[in-house]
């Protein structure tokens, strides 16, 4: 894999994404189950939806800074989006 200098806020913006993204998950986890869903045992709440939605547009937002960003127009861009990942994995 090829060695590549990320400008620092395409590495947080990274970073932030991978927080969004756990965030997301952490909020449908908190959710009921579908199968309790279907059968009316349970149900998400209008507060639920929002706090998820909220979630997912700031999960939104990173990426569309991420993709727009003008670091990508000077790089194989595949090779850099893996070794971006990699390189801000913890």
């Amino acid at each position: 894999m090829a060695d590549f200098d990320f400008p620092d806020d395409l590495l947080q913006l990274q970073r932030d994404f991978y927080a969004a993204d756990r965030r997301c998950g952490e909020i449908s986890a908190s959710h009921p189950r579908a199968a309790d869903i279907v059968t009316g045992v349970a149900e998400v709440t209008a507060e639920q939806r929002a706090e998820l939605a909220a979630a997912r547009a700031e999960r939104l937002r990173i990426t569309e800074q991420m993709q727009g960003h003008t670091w990508w127009e000077t790089v194989d861009v595949a090779a850099a989006k893996a070794a971006l990942r990699k390189a801000t994995q913890a």
